[in-house]
């Protein structure tokens, strides 16, 4: 059936829907569809008896109803099943990757990392899902094979195999060995690896940077790594040099120059040369996000800025960190109250 001249609207008859043309009212798909399509950035998900598939704006089927599901789309990719193996879509319909995997990535809410999607498949002789790699055109860069892989982080992937670790590039090629008793992703050049009982950094070729002598590991965080000295805390940069001495029983990662940090049951704000720039206190602080910090009072929620000066009101059950310019506020029930821009953009 060809496409509408004009944008469609959705019609409904005896509770099924279908597409006609906005201006001309002609139909264009028949009413069959078991709910109301919802369009996101042009295109919706649409049902006949527990199948899906995929139109556009102007009633064209970009995607037959034969699959058992479709998510929600991520930009331009889409997971589908179809016979209780996955695949992956494109948002003009063509299948990326079949449907021939027990799973697609490691979470719903990636599909790519970098432009690799983490493929999974069941091993009868391992009786375990193992892990491989493929990218956005469909080419299967790494089999499965490994036991453990993260999505990859600036350019490389963590992968495991016979409890080692190591980092493999998006040619699939190994590029850091498998040899390490555990390990983190890459964050700012450098990727926290551990050797028997203690941890170290390697840069993004497998130098040793900062030698194995930490109990605990860190994320870089904007060239500062916090690390525990005996029972306190303090900050090493990218060189393993001593930043801020370990005088602290918990410290974080910074987030736009600022750190969480704890004395006690009391936590406060530092800057990058140790100065306290927020003062200790009882509340629950959380990371900088577009200059506001969430904090938590007496059980309800709200934001200060670099100061410490309270912006929004703690008086909410919940809110989400600023992101894009907003933030949502929540009540008891997890309920949304209201979407709110940020005030210190104009």
């Amino acid at each position: 059936m060809e496409s509408a001249k004009n944008k469609i609207e959705i019609f409904e008859t005896n509770g099924l829907y279908g597409c006609r043309d906005s201006i001309t009212k002609e139909i264009v798909i028949e009413a069959q569809y078991d709910f109301k399509p919802i369009f996101h950035n042009g295109i919706a998900i649409v049902q006949i008896d527990n199948l899906y598939g995929v139109i556009d704006l102007f009633g064209r089927i970009l995607v037959p109803t034969i699959y058992n599901c479709i998510y929600e789309f991520q930009g331009k990719y889409s997971k589908i099943s179809l016979e209780d193996k996955w695949g992956i879509i494109n948002n003009w319909g063509e299948e990326i990757i079949s449907p021939q995997y027990d799973r697609i990535g490691l979470s719903d809410s990636i599909i790519f990392s970098e432009g690799i999607a983490i493929i999974q498949e069941y091993s009868l002789t391992k009786n375990k899902l193992i892990y491989g790699f493929a990218n956005q055109y469909g080419q299967i860069i790494a089999p499965p094979q490994y036991s453990i892989a993260h999505n990859f982080k600036e350019n490389l992937a963590l992968v495991g195999l016979k409890n080692k670790i190591g980092y493999i590039s998006k040619l699939g090629t190994i590029v850091i060995p498998i040899q390490y008793d555990d390990a983190e992703d890459f964050s700012e050049g450098l990727a926290a690896v551990k050797q028997n009982t203690k941890w170290g950094y390697i840069d993004q070729i497998g130098n040793i940077v900062i030698p194995f002598i930490y109990n605990t590991s860190r994320p870089s965080s904007e060239g500062l790594i916090a690390v525990k000295e005996g029972r306190k805390w303090g900050y090493i940069n990218n060189s393993g040099e001593a930043v801020i001495p370990p005088i602290f029983d918990e410290a974080y990662d910074f987030h736009e120059g600022l750190a969480v940090v704890y004395k006690g049951h009391k936590c406060g704000y530092i800057d990058k040369q140790g100065q306290v720039v927020i003062p200790f206190s009882e509340d629950l602080k959380y990371d900088f996000h577009e200059g506001l910090a969430r904090i938590r009072r007496n059980n309800k929620e709200g934001f200060i800025d670099r100061t410490g000066d309270v912006i929004i009101p703690i008086s909410y059950d919940h809110v989400h960190d600023f992101s894009h310019g907003y933030t949502e506020l929540y009540d008891n029930k997890n309920s949304l109250i209201k979407k709110i821009p940020n005030p210190l953009i104009e």
